[in-house]
């Protein structure tokens, strides 16, 4: 199967924080039989923040492909990322991203239920 990911989705102030992102679905969860609930390449434009959030019942991954920023880790710790970096998210735990550049900063997401 090929997927072309021009097809992208334009989320404002994203889960409660600041600024743009672009979400292009690369897979979902009928192409992967469940095993992912989201595979996709998100471009934080500059000056966005993605809010803290929690995952319940799932984990995620974000690999950063483009750019630098910072990982938000249980509220409690803001860690800087760069291209090449990879943040793991445990079921029950919260995050967030920032990119206080201006430049874009682009991160894989892959969403995945608990086994």
């Amino acid at each position: 199967m090929i997927r072309k990911t021009e097809k992208k989705k334009i989320i404002e102030n994203p889960r409660g924080g600041e600024g743009t992102i672009e979400l292009y679905e690369i897979f979902g969860s009928d192409e992967t039989l469940g095993n992912v609930s989201l595979f996709a390449k998100v471009v934080l434009k500059p000056q966005t923040i993605i809010g803290f959030h929690e995952h319940h019942g799932e984990a995620e991954v974000y690999y950063v492909t483009k750019g630098k920023g910072f990982f938000i880790r249980n509220n409690q710790e803001r860690i800087a990322v760069k291209a090449g970096d990879a943040c793991m998210m445990e079921v029950g735990h919260g995050h967030g991203m920032e990119n206080p550049n201006d430049e874009e900063m682009e991160i894989i997401a892959v969403v995945y239920p608990e086994r």
